[in-house]
C-alpha cells in the first residue's frame, strides 16, 4: 500500500500497487489510520514528504509488534534527481520487477 502525493501513487499504481494520494495532513493521517487498521496490509510505502508530517503516528505504529512494515520512499523530486522509480521500488521491496 502506498501513501504519498498523487504523482507517486499514480506511478506506483502503474506497477500494480494500490494507494492513497494525499494532499493535506488530515488526508495523510486518515490514510495511515485506514492502512494500519487493515490486517491484509503487510507493507506501507510512505512518501518522504508525508513521513515527516506523520512522524509521531509512524513512530507509534513502528513501536507495536504487529502491523505492517513502513518504508519511507523518496519524493518525486528526489526520484527525478536520482535513479528511476522502477529501480527505487525494486530496492525498497528487495525484489526484481519484470516489465
Amino acid at each position: 500500500m502506498v501513501i504519498g502525493g498523487p504523482d507517486v501513487v499514480l506511478g506506483l499504481g502503474f506497477l500494480g500497487l494500490e494507494g492513497y494520494a494525499v494532499t493535506s495532513e488530515g488526508e495523510a493521517q486518515q490514510a495511515l489510520e485506514t492502512v494500519l487498521a487493515d490486517l491484509g496490509v503487510a507493507l506501507v510505502l510512505l512518501g518522504e514528504d508525508w513521513a515527516s508530517v506523520l512522524q509521531e503516528s509512524v513512530a507509534a505504529a513502528v513501536s507495536r509488534e504487529e502491523g505492517p512494515l513502513i518504508v519511507e520512499i523518496p519524493s518525486l523530486t528526489a526520484l527525478q534527481q536520482s535513479s528511476s522509480l522502477h529501480k527505487r521500488v525494486e530496492r525498497a521491496l528487495g525484489i526484481s520487477l519484470e516489465r
